[in-house]
């Protein structure tokens, strides 16, 4: 089972009516817990307005998906899978389910670097056009 859980003053309470339902079916006794933070929606829709910020203003690519791989790999987060014919690099997934909000965090601000440098421009011009894509 998944609870999605808030914590405040240190007590864990469902953070949803949907995980409150669950929580309820569960018989007293003692649980051990998996903890994971929960990823933002709000700054995973930030990482792509980026992205498609960063597509609308390169001439370099033409498919905005294997832009975003291509940023993600310069950001150092890739996975290798060996093959019979040597080592296979992708990007790292960031599925919510395979990255949590501490590592989707490091994964924005590595991309951003890399965007600074391949736009050719400062950080603060990105947060002005960026302002256009939200």
């Amino acid at each position: 089972m998944k609870l999605t859980c808030i914590k405040k003053n240190g007590i864990f309470t469902p953070a949803y009516d949907s995980d409150y339902e669950k929580a309820k079916k569960l018989k007293d006794g003692e649980y051990e817990f998996s903890i994971k933070l929960a990823r933002s929606l709000p700054f995973h829709k930030k990482f792509f307005s980026l992205i498609r910020m960063v597509f609308d203003n390169q001439d370099v690519f033409f498919d905005e998906d294997k832009m975003r791989k291509w940023l993600t790999m310069e950001a150092g987060f890739i996975e290798e899978t060996k093959t019979p014919n040597g080592i296979m690099i992708e990007a790292k997934s960031i599925a919510f389910d395979k990255m949590d909000e501490l590592e989707f965090g490091e994964l924005f601000s590595k991309v951003l670097s890399v965007v600074l440098r391949f736009l050719k421009c400062d950080e603060k011009m990105v947060n002005e056009n960026l302002i256009n894509y939200m």
